[in-house]
């Protein structure tokens, strides 16, 4: 316990996020609002806005004709730019067997030059 001493005796807890109560006269523009408290809100990183009581949300997912279509994530395809790398290479025409690894395409162990080659040579084989 002595070793991790020395990383919480001088810890002081950061202030608590704001809490904005606006008034329905405020919020009747809600971006308009958030500009508003733009300013001081920047300070803290993160604040929380609670809306007036009589605040109606006017855009809304309709939950009973919203509908979206679920694809399996595997763990090491999880990130922005590997999603799009899944979505176009299962565009592409590949037959045969050959599967491509996304994980071999994104690997931090290679190099860029490695896995755009690689990327490319992909490319060329699902164009034949």
């Amino acid at each position: 316990m002595d070793k991790l001493e020395k990383y919480y005796t001088d810890f002081v807890r950061p202030p608590l996020a704001p809490i904005y109560r606006p008034t329905a006269e405020e919020f009747t523009d809600p971006i308009a609002y958030v500009a508003k408290i733009k300013p001081e809100a920047e300070k803290y990183g993160v604040v929380k806005i609670v809306p007036p009581s009589n605040f109606v949300l006017t855009f809304a997912i309709n939950g009973s004709t919203f509908e979206t279509t679920p694809r399996a994530q595997k763990l090491n395809e999880i990130g922005a730019s590997i999603g799009e790398k899944i979505a176009f290479l299962e565009k592409l025409p590949i037959s045969g067997a050959f599967r491509v690894s996304i994980w071999t395409l994104s690997s931090s162990r290679r190099s860029t030059s490695i896995c755009t080659a690689f990327t490319l040579f992909v490319l060329y084989l699902g164009t034949k």
